[in-house]
């Protein structure tokens, strides 16, 4: 018995790591478009798709007459650097430009530094726009701008919007002070079967404003507001991260292009491999060790298929009567009480038991006269927090979670909190006290996975908050919104997976309960359970004798059984809803090795019993094997068929819900 979780882990990574990468090349014509477009727009200094105020003087006029440095090399076969500087010989500042292109998909990205390279203060660098740029637009056509809501702790988080932009209109997108709060910092600009779908890397303040020119175009603007300062010698600073990539023909097409370049080449390798989300058993951190190496065992022992073990918060604290958590996550030692011997115990029984271990963790708070508080009180800001962006204050970060991962045996880094860096020093420092603390918060995680290459990082940050460019190429969302908290609400899960899936290809789902409605809502890349923690407080110890066993393990290993279906290409089957009365559908497909999926949830005030849905990405002239995971009496329909007259789904329970897989044979 003590094998078989590894086994399963084996198994599941094993399909899905072995498989090609995903299939769909692009277009020519897309990959003509962007090359047309990289060298328009960075081929001059009248054209760039970013500007800047410098001295009082925009950078379109500006950098005409600055010294300019072109510099180009191949980082791999998939990629293309070009390094563009331009320099003002007068004060002294360098405007560099890194550029990548993908030579695998129809994108460029691009980051702006500025440098003072003289001897002696810049003079004021303001309204800086990592992007700034017009895209062409039919005058008549119809301009439409695609994005999404972001977490804020609501049933709509993560919900798909649309606005159409007519002459002259406007739309603002933003979030503050993290990069997802408001809205999920990607956007899609669509025009006559076309467009552009664009990614902001920065987690911290961003907006981003969309015009419909009179006189035709799309104009887009985006970066981090309020940037007015100068430099000091020396210094450097840099903007949000920009990646665009150009689409013709299907929207929907377009969003899993973007799917695989974010898969491909913006997301977490650990160990050089494409990142495997475990499914985890998750539980609060306030308990004894033996209280928690007996739930880790009752999962094991009664072949419930986790395979990692979460330790959240209030694991640490002081000797004595424990204090709220997050007055103890300020003391990063586990709390005596509990842990006498530290976590190692519990990681070490969780990896015997073929596990990984994951701990939560709040890295950057710290209080007044507690812990590194007391030894250095002038590192505390706002008396809460140390700042990333004091390079002293950060490399004892660095060192003190390398610590942290190395004597409790973490294999997976779940990190909570929000930012807090001191407030900037006068008007002409606007902005920069902002930028050195995302820098070096992305110097600490970059420091920890080249330390730990194999450790995966969990990006919590107060529940799906901090999902950029940045975040998701180091770690991946394992709880995606707050909105959960305290009580699971079905509606609220599926509705996250609808609406992030078409931007972020790796996120997490989470399930409190067994029967198949609420269990599948959590169905995604990754998945987590919460069953000890609720169990007890509904039964208290008998938790162990009233759980549904048979129910839970079926559901547990039928997720496990399609969870590399959501590694592929997302279609969304029914129209966004969070209504009571309304069917959900969506599918999953892998066309590289020819299987997938269909979900289907009836609400629980829907009056239809059934619906048909029309599948997409299949290979018409083959046949496909469908089965229904709760009947497993699989049947052989078309391709034509399952995409022109569709996938007949009955669903009598209210509420309910049905997976059906399919496979090409």
């Amino acid at each position: 018995m003590g094998s078989f979780v590894t086994l399963a882990s084996i198994a599941a990574a094993a399909a899905l790591l072995s498989v090609s990468p995903l299939d769909a090349a692009p277009a020519a014509e897309e990959m003509t478009s962007v090359r047309e477009w990289v060298t328009n727009s960075f081929g001059s200094a009248s054209s760039l798709p970013f500007s800047f105020v410098y001295d009082g003087k925009s950078s379109r006029d500006l950098l005409t007459t600055w010294d300019a440095r072109r510099s180009e090399k191949r980082l791999d076969d998939r990629r293309l650097q070009s390094t563009i500087t331009y320099a003002d010989s007068r004060t002294g500042l360098e405007a560099r430009c890194e550029v990548i292109r993908y030579l695998d998909y129809p994108a460029v990205e691009w980051v702006i530094y500025f440098r003072n390279a003289g001897k002696s203060d810049t003079a004021i660098l303001e309204d800086v726009r990592a992007l700034d740029t017009v895209l062409p637009c039919d005058k008549t056509g119809k301009l439409l701008v695609h994005y999404a809501d972001g977490s804020d702790m609501k049933i709509t988080d993560f919900a798909p919007r649309e606005t159409v932009l007519a002459a002259g209109e406007s739309l603002r997108i933003h979030s503050e002070p993290t990069s997802s709060i408001y809205a999920l910092p990607f956007f899609n600009v669509e025009a006559a079967e076309k467009g552009v779908i664009g990614g902001i890397g920065w987690s911290g303040w961003w907006y981003a404003d969309f015009v419909r020119e009179q006189e035709g175009g799309a104009s887009i603007r985006a970066g981090m507001p309020g940037t007015r300062l100068l430099l000091h010698p020396g210094e450097e600073i840099r903007t949000p991260r920009i990646l665009l990539m150009f689409w013709e023909g299907d929207r929907v097409d377009a969003h899993n292009k973007w799917r695989r370049l974010l898969l491909d080449h913006y997301s977490p390798k650990p160990g050089g491999k494409p990142v495997l989300i475990p499914f985890i058993g998750s539980g609060w951190g306030a308990l004894p060790e033996a209280e928690q190496i007996k739930r880790l065992r009752w999962y094991h022992d009664n072949q419930l298929p986790i395979e990692c073990f979460w330790i959240d918060a209030g694991w640490s604290g002081k000797t004595g009567p424990i204090g709220s958590w997050p007055e103890n996550a300020a003391i990063r030692v586990p709390n005596p009480d509990y842990y006498p011997n530290g976590l190692k115990p519990i990681s070490d029984e969780a990896h015997k038991c073929g596990m990984k271990f994951l701990l939560w963790t709040w890295p950057n708070r710290a209080l007044p006269g507690v812990g590194v508080g007391q030894e250095h009180p002038e590192w505390i800001v706002n008396g809460e927090a140390v700042d990333h962006g004091n390079p002293d204050t950060n490399e004892w970060l660095i060192e003190e979670n390398l610590r942290l991962i190395r004597e409790q045996g973490i294999d997976i880094y779940r990190q909570d909190g929000y930012p807090v860096y001191p407030p900037d020093s006068g008007p002409d420092r606007a902005g920069i006290n902002q930028i050195r603390h995302f820098v070096a918060f992305y110097r600490f995680w970059d420091a920890l996975l080249e330390r730990y290459p194999n450790l995966i990082i969990d990006n919590c940050s107060g529940g799906g908050r901090k999902i950029d460019l940045e975040t998701i190429s180091r770690s991946v969302c394992l709880w995606r919104s707050d909105y959960q908290v305290p009580m699971y609400d079905p509606i609220g899960m599926q509705g996250q997976t609808y609406g992030l899936s078409f931007w972020v290809p790796l996120s997490a789902g989470f399930a409190r309960t067994t029967d198949a409605y609420s269990f599948r809502s959590g169905y995604s890349p990754g998945m987590a359970v919460g069953y000890t923690d609720i169990l007890t407080t509904v039964y208290g110890e008998d938790y162990a004798k009233l759980f549904n066993y048979e129910e839970g393990r079926r559901e547990m290993n039928n997720y496990l059984s399609v969870r590399s279906c959501f590694y592929g290409d997302y279609y969304p089957l029914t129209c966004y809803s969070v209504a009571s009365d309304v069917w959900m559908a969506w599918q999953f497909d892998r066309p590289e090795v020819g299987t997938g999926l269909v979900q289907a949830f009836r609400r629980p005030d829907s009056i239809y019993e059934s619906a048909r849905f029309r599948l997409t990405g299949l290979v018409s002239e083959a046949r496909y094997e469908v089965t229904d995971i709760d009947e497993k009496k699989p049947r052989v329909m078309s391709g034509a068929d399952l995409m022109n007259d569709g996938l007949r789904i009955t669903i009598m329970d209210k509420p309910g819900a049905v997976v059906v897989t399919y496979k090409r044979l």
